[in-house]
């Protein structure tokens, strides 16, 4: 007879040569369980793991649903959740715009501070700026006789003209 399990054995202990007398069975299968108790452990263990998590899953999703309930309620329902919803969705678009509007405000700060650094001349006043800076120079001459004379005046020449030009400039500003 093959093992029996998950069955009811009847047994008589009066009558063993009885026909229908499962004791042989009962002892085989005593005998089978008990050499085969290395992959029944490990059966036992292995539903009793999946049946933990089972329930622990089980019981974290209750609680998880009932948090999220206790949140809702405390928003005032599905219509508090829209109303914070649109808030949110105004917020970053406002963010966006403001993002724009700072990097806008920063570009137009750069090219203030740019312009206001920088020198704009005209040809003719930049000519004459540059004839007294060369003017100025120590190694600037004129004229082979009576040298320092002649030098001093170009030099008091070209400074009235650069003065000149640059006062005339500021005029018409």
């Amino acid at each position: 007879m093959g093992h029996c399990t998950g069955r009811v054995f009847h047994i008589s202990l009066k009558e063993l040569d009885h026909p229908l007398n499962m004791f042989e069975t009962l002892q085989e299968t005593i005998i089978h369980l008990q050499d085969s108790h290395t992959e029944l452990l490990e059966y036992s263990i292995n539903c009793s793991i999946r049946y933990g998590a089972e329930q622990f899953l089980a019981r974290a999703k209750a609680e998880g649903e009932e948090q999220e309930q206790d949140l809702l309620e405390l928003v005032g329902g599905e219509d508090g959740m829209q109303s914070i919803a649109d808030e949110l969705s105004a917020f970053e678009e406002e963010s966006v715009r403001y993002d724009e509007q700072a990097v806008h405000m920063k570009w137009v700060a750069e090219l203030d501070s740019l312009l206001n650094n920088s020198y704009l001349m005209n040809p003719s006043l930049r000519a004459a700026a540059e004839d007294y800076l060369e003017s100025r120079r120590p190694e600037f001459k004129t004229g082979f006789l009576f040298q320092r004379g002649k030098t001093h005046r170009e030099q008091e020449r070209r400074r009235d003209f650069s003065w000149r030009s640059s006062r005339s400039r500021q005029q018409r500003k």
